[in-house]
């Protein structure tokens, strides 16, 4: 039985680190959006669902309230009839509570109050008790205080006490009430409300006590609302004690200690029974000694809520489940493309780099690449174009992307050739600076470095001059001459500006016979020579003698023309490693006109170059093998490029192609592929690597591109290739 092996939480937080942008994105989408939305849903669905059971709550204590309103109302009513019936003289009433009242007057007594009681119809009777006589008088009976105490509490002591002291103690209010309330009955209660009086207006206190009485259900009937008729209401005295309830249903409930609790804290307005079916409402007046309470059941409205919420609930979870499926392919949607595209570019589990990471990564070897070739491409040009071969603008601009200048320069800067990485920094200095884009060649006048200038705009010399004057000081630790030669709007005119800039670096003739006397041509001549450029050599000793043939009528002219073209062209030998021989001086010595010196100038420049041919050929051969060499010692090292490899033999990119394809007959990229390959098909053959791992310690860094190659070249993929060699 195999076990289920866990992912640890440092395989987790490695993974994080491989994939931020993954889990940003996921964070994102569920984190910061889903659960949020969710979140604040239930919060305004809860709150929604609590103001309402708020709302009902305050419409439930209002409904208490206006218990205690009716029950005050109804005692207010009774406290105007008592005090009608006080201060009404000359009746049978007042005459009553004199003991010396003839026999008839309590009759006539007990009819005057039934006429008072027809005022009050929630009353089922309206008495008086006169206090000196002790002496009951109601709408029907006559009674002595004992005989009315045990009649109105039906043998139950409890009742008679609270009768009893009703009327016997002194008052301290306007009124006071008392319900003859048994243990767990209410159908049978009644209640008394009684209203101390003063008949006698001569009398100091109170002598006689005015009360009415109210059933069960007379007090239903003023007491019940819209609410009650399916509730329950009861009235509890200060103490405590059940006055009154419509109903007994939950009267074991209202005699709970808990409830007795409830009823003492102040801050505490609503109570759930035990039961959890129904919660009971409460409401008091200030200067009050009762208590008025409402019980309330679990009503179809707070059903329906409870049931509204649930159903909310379930399809916020539906919701929620939905929302998260759907992020999930919304995260997948989004991602995969990136993901394929990452896929492309890792190194199968190799590299511990963010996706983001491996892509910049990437997107910058490709900028690299590009900035690389775009170099390789402008050193072909410069060097097609300084030595005649004409190359149109349009191809350029189809080969090196945003090449579309219209203003050329050519600018010779006597200096330490740059690197590559050098010439890159100094390009994007003198770009910032002059809005010039600058190219670097060593060719064809290797003391000089040639900076090629291509702007939009139109160029400023001084300015250009100055900002490369600061770029190369900044970047070689030096300080440079700098020749700039004319603008000019053509690449194929490139040349022209060359020739005016290395005219320019060897100063200007103090002789000038004429205003178009050739001595930059001169000067131009002299190092062209100097530099082994011998084929713009001719060219510009054509122009020379051309001015002189033109001049011919002026003999000391052409002479003088002669003779400094060859004084400019001995002294230039002695630079190089060809000095003039004795025998070819004395030939051009011999000269007798200016034509007979240009055919010996071009016959002496024509053996010039058969040694320099000579000897590039040794050079060339000698640093063809130097480069073989170093190639194959070095061709499984990913950084190895053309330019890196010019760089370290000092020679351009130009020059570096040139030399190698014609030493091993294939291009440098095509040797290089070559030999790594075949040093694959080895380490495929006699080692048990990784794929990956070969294709590293071949040169390839991206074994995707390893494999693809591979199969190009051998038609099959490594790891086919490996089993049929096995």
């Amino acid at each position: 039985m195999q076990s289920t092996e866990k992912k640890s939480p440092a395989k987790t937080i490695k993974r994080f680190g491989k994939y931020p942008f993954l889990f940003k994105m996921i964070f994102t989408i569920y984190f910061l959006i889903c659960i949020p939305m969710i979140l604040i849903q239930v919060f305004v669905l809860r709150s929604s669902y609590q103001k309402l059971n708020t709302q009902n709550d305050a419409y439930c204590v209002a409904e208490t309230r206006n218990l205690s309103s009716r029950m005050s109302s109804q005692i207010s009513a009774f406290r105007t009839t008592a005090l009608k019936i006080s201060n009404t003289n000359q009746t049978n009433i007042k005459r009553y509570l004199s003991p010396n009242a003839p026999d008839g007057t309590a009759r006539l007594a007990s009819e005057e109050l039934s006429n008072y009681l027809l005022s009050v119809p929630m009353a089922k009777h309206i008495g008086i008790y006169y206090v000196d006589r002790q002496i009951f008088l109601n709408d029907e009976y006559y009674y002595l205080l004992e005989n009315f105490c045990s009649s109105f509490s039906k043998g139950d002591p409890d009742v008679y006490e609270r009768v009893y002291s009703l009327f016997t103690e002194p008052f301290e209010g306007r009124y006071r009430m008392i319900s003859s309330m048994r243990s767990r009955s209410s159908v049978d209660a009644e209640i008394i409300v009684a209203f101390p009086v003063r008949m006698n207006q001569y009398s100091d206190d109170y002598d006689a006590i005015i009360y009415f009485t109210m059933t069960y259900s007379s007090m239903n009937t003023f007491l019940t609302t819209s609410l009650s008729e399916s509730s329950t209401y009861a009235i509890f005295s200060q103490s405590g004690n059940l006055f009154f309830t419509n109903n007994s249903a939950n009267i074991d409930e209202l005699y709970s200690e808990s409830f007795a609790g409830f009823l003492k804290d102040e801050t505490q307005s609503k109570y759930q029974l035990a039961a959890g079916d129904a919660d009971a409402y409460k409401y008091r007046e200030e200067n009050s000694s009762y208590t008025f309470v409402t019980v309330v059941g679990k009503n179809q409205f707070e059903e329906n809520s409870f049931t509204f919420l649930r159903s909310m609930e379930l399809l916020l979870l539906a919701n929620l489940l939905v929302t998260l499926i759907l992020a999930g392919i919304t995260s997948y949607i989004n991602y995969n493309p990136l993901r394929k595209l990452v896929s492309r570019i890792s190194s199968h589990g190799k590299d511990s780099s963010s996706e983001l990471d491996r892509i910049e990564s990437a997107i910058t070897e490709l900028d690299n690449r590009a900035s690389d070739q775009s170099i390789v491409i402008m050193d072909y040009v410069l060097n097609d174009l300084l030595y005649g071969t004409s190359v149109r603008q349009q191809q350029l601009t189809d080969l090196v992307p945003n090449f579309d200048c219209r203003n050329f320069c050519a600018v010779s800067v006597l200096c330490t050739r740059p690197t590559t990485e050098q010439s890159r920094r100094i390009s994007e200095l003198t770009l910032k600076s002059s809005g010039c884009q600058i190219y670097i060649t060593d060719l064809p006048n290797k003391e000089y470095s040639l900076f090629v200038c291509l702007s939009k705009q139109e160029i400023d010399t001084e300015q250009l001059s100055r900002s490369i004057t600061e770029a190369v000081r900044e970047i070689l630790q030096e300080t440079c001459e700098v020749y700039v030669g004319t603008v000019v709007n053509s690449l194929d005119d490139i040349p022209l500006s060359y020739y005016a800039s290395q005219a320019r670096a060897g100063g200007q003739s103090g002789f000038v016979y004429s205003k178009d006397y050739p001595s930059a041509e001169i000067q131009l001549f002299s190092r062209q020579i100097e530099a082994s450029n011998l084929s713009a050599a001719r060219q510009t000793l054509q122009v020379i003698f051309e001015f002189a043939l033109k001049n011919s009528h002026n003999r000391v002219l052409c002479r003088y023309v002669s003779y400094e073209v060859l004084i400019a062209y001995v002294s230039a030998r002695k630079r190089t490693r060809f000095p003039i021989t004795d025998a070819e001086l004395k030939n051009l010595l011999a000269f007798t006109n200016a034509a007979h010196l240009q055919k010996e100038l071009e016959s002496s420049i024509a053996a010039m170059e058969q040694h320099l041919s000579q000897e590039h050929t040794d050079e060339t051969t000698a640093l063809q093998n130097e480069i073989v060499e170093y190639v194959n010692e070095n061709f499984y090292k990913t950084d190895i490029s053309l330019i890196n490899v010019a760089d370290h033999f000092g020679i351009s990119i130009y020059m570096l192609s040139r030399v190698f394809k014609s030493r091993t007959g294939i291009g440098f990229k095509e040797y290089i592929t070559a030999k790594r390959l075949e040093l694959a098909c080895r380490l495929l053959i006699t080692t048990n690597d990784n794929i990956s791992v070969i294709a590293q310690n071949s040169g390839f860094e991206n074994p995707t591109y390893f494999a693809s190659i591979f199969k190009a070249h051998y038609g099959m993929t490594p790891s086919k290739f490996r089993e049929s060699a096995v």
